[in-house]
């Protein structure tokens, strides 16, 4: 799995360009390094080429974004942590993270 970020507090960037490879483990440290700012977001792609990506707003909060360009949206809810890391655990070991419960379809 690839991970890319931005953090808005350091400024410092992975592209989803150019994501780099990691384990699990990588992927939830570095998911933590990432400041809670407004404007930061860390995500993933899988084998698949499917998306996985959290994002922080002004308020702190962070919000699950599952991109469905088929479908010309995401899937979107706003969420804790804990959940961040259990969806990274999920699309890792080949999961569905777009299956989850209370995720909101949101037009582009």
């Amino acid at each position: 799995m690839h991970y890319f970020l931005y953090d808005a507090s350091t400024d410092r960037e992975i592209e989803s360009a150019h994501p780099v490879d990691g384990s699990l483990d990588v992927i939830v440290e570095e998911f933590h390094t990432v400041s809670q700012e407004d404007g930061s977001f860390f995500g993933v792609i899988d084998a698949t080429g499917k998306v996985l990506q959290f994002y922080w707003d002004d308020e702190g909060i962070v919000h699950i974004d599952i991109p469905l360009p088929q479908k010309h949206g995401s899937m979107t809810k706003p969420t804790i942590a804990e959940d961040c890391l259990r969806m990274l655990e999920l699309a890792y070991t080949g999961g569905d993270p777009s299956t989850w419960d209370d995720l909101k379809f949101i037009p582009w």
